[in-house]
């Protein structure tokens, strides 16, 4: 479809076009026209209502200060004294319009795909120890902000293309993971976000173990130029978890 007179010309990183795709295929070719055709069926004030409930735009429940982002929708941008044009609606699926979230919010969002559609409040907090013996005197249990239900199918179409996304030929951030032992046991998600002045904003959010998930991540760079620097980020900490991981897993120790 032609997107072309809407109130600007849209277009896809990769000019030639990708041709028919699936979900997958779109998530980890990172397929704009695919997420503009979504959106252009869904209308805005359903992609507002399922980011929300994903945690975009609103305060993650953090012990510190937090701000609490920017969703791009019609109420924001009219709130500014401009009007909300068919375009933007298409521009803010692909996370350009307004949309500007802090890192925290992006860790929580992909936590909430992964396991499901639990959103829970995030915390700094895990345990309190006495001091001297290391016996446990408080745990922070988990608190549920909100429930969307997410099928296993779903999930599972989501979790697929992101591994697409660090292991597959053409998979955006392959150039980084590629290599990794761990590779098949991850899935990510690179973003490159146009800002007014300097080099795009580059982002990369991420998930581990494959299987059954422990860790979110989100590397936010802003005027990094390219995703690889903030995958190369990502990727620093998933060695660090793997290390560990694999340490713990040893003949002598092995997993609880």
């Amino acid at each position: 479809e032609d997107f072309q007179g809407r109130d600007q010309t849209l277009s896809c990183w990769k000019t030639i076009g990708h041709g028919t795709q699936t979900t997958g295929e779109a998530l980890g070719n990172s397929c704009n026209y695919f997420f503009y055709t979504v959106a252009d069926k869904m209308g805005v004030d359903e992609i507002v209502r399922y980011a929300k409930d994903f945690g975009l735009g609103v305060k993650t429940g953090i012990e510190v200060s937090e701000k609490e982002g920017i969703l791009a929708s019609p109420e924001y941008k009219e709130s500014h004294g401009y009007v909300w044009n068919p375009g933007d609606t298409l521009q803010m699926a692909i996370g350009q319009s307004d949309n500007a979230f802090t890192p925290l919010q992006l860790a929580s969002y992909m936590s909430t795909i992964v396991n499901g559609g639990n959103r829970y409040k995030t915390t700094l907090l895990k345990s309190v120890d006495e001091f001297g013996t290391g016996k446990p005197i408080h745990e922070n249990a988990p608190v549920l902000l909100n429930k969307t239900h997410l099928s296993d199918q779903t999930v599972g179409i989501i979790k697929s293309a992101m591994r697409s996304v660090v292991d597959d030929e053409g998979g955006t951030a392959r150039s980084v993971f590629g290599s990794k032992p761990y590779a098949r046991d991850i899935g990510g998600k690179t973003g490159t976000a146009q800002v007014s002045k300097g080099s795009d904003t580059v982002l990369f959010v991420g998930f581990a173990p494959y299987e059954n998930p422990q860790i979110a991540v989100a590397v936010v760079i802003e005027n990094g130029n390219s995703s690889t620097r903030a995958s190369s980020v990502a990727a620093d900490i998933f060695d660090y978890y793997f290390a560990g991981l694999n340490q713990t897993q040893t003949p002598n120790n092995p997993p609880a």
